[in-house]
């Protein structure tokens, strides 16, 4: 059974360390998984793991915990280490405070509480003096939120060099506790449209680049609306385009080009 006031306080525990994806805060306090990799690397070797803390990128490493099973068959357990920024949180988002049956603070659910959940269950066997089944490696990686999954990549192209063979592997994001077999993948366009400046008086003298950029959207919207016709092509739904971000123009009185 599990102690749910202990889990509790892990999870509490790792929302405390900040890991702000370092592409998103330049707060030197904040930013940077290393303190969360190397506090969650003392709790596996409490519990007597193998533990490795290995270089991604920029001080920035993965944490690899291995812990001996009792069938040789194993286990990738993947949690990435880095939160989103914290600079729209009105209230402290590193307080980890617990209300109402809930853990609060920036990580809470994306993803250390998965941390906390891996970290009590092996406790719990430990205590009891029993072993996993199959070996478990825990793994937290960094550069999940933003920067091209460095950490997970980093990993892949570790396990292939060293010819590890994985049986199963779990990447744990927070998905209403329900199994996920596949999720979508995203490619980003950006797109530039290149106008003709005028003065806005007389905008005959020029090519509005924005009035262009609109027209390209309208598209992509059309395209949308095909889309939402179509019958899922895979378990994980239809395809969606959408557009995120734009930005244009110098002055009110000038064409953009």
């Amino acid at each position: 059974m599990a102690d749910v006031a202990s889990l509790v306080n892990g999870v509490s525990e790792l929302v405390q360390i900040p890991s702000v994806n370092p592409l998103q805060s330049h707060d030197p306090t904040l930013a940077g998984e290393r303190r969360l990799a190397e506090h969650l690397a003392n709790r596996a070797e409490d519990l007597g793991a193998d533990v490795e803390l290995d270089n991604v990128v920029d001080d920035r490493p993965n944490l690899i915990a291995k812990f001996e099973g009792e069938r040789p068959d194993t286990i990738v357990i993947d949690v990435h280490l880095d939160t989103v920024a914290v600079g729209h949180m009105t209230d402290d988002p590193f307080d980890g405070r617990v209300e109402n049956g809930r853990v609060y603070g920036r990580g809470s659910v994306d993803t250390k509480a998965t941390f906390a959940v891996v970290l009590d269950v092996l406790s719990q066997l430990r205590n009891d003096g029993r072993r996993p089944g199959p070996t478990v490696h825990l793994v937290g990686t960094v550069s999940e939120e933003m920067g091209g999954l460095l950490g997970a990549r980093h990993l892949a192209s570790r396990l292939q060099h060293d010819g590890h063979h994985i049986d199963r592997m779990i990447i744990a994001e927070p998905t209403m506790c329900a199994p996920v077999h596949g999720h979508k993948g995203g490619v980003g366009l950006e797109i530039c449209v290149h106008g003709h400046a005028a003065h806005s008086s007389r905008p005959e003298l020029g090519a509005n680049a924005i009035a262009a950029a609109a027209r390209i959207i309208a598209a992509l919207d059309g395209e949308q609306s095909r889309l939402d016709t179509l019958d899922a092509a895979t378990a994980v739904g239809r395809g969606t385009v959408s557009v995120t971000e734009i930005s244009g123009g110098v002055a009110r009185n000038i064409i953009p080009d």
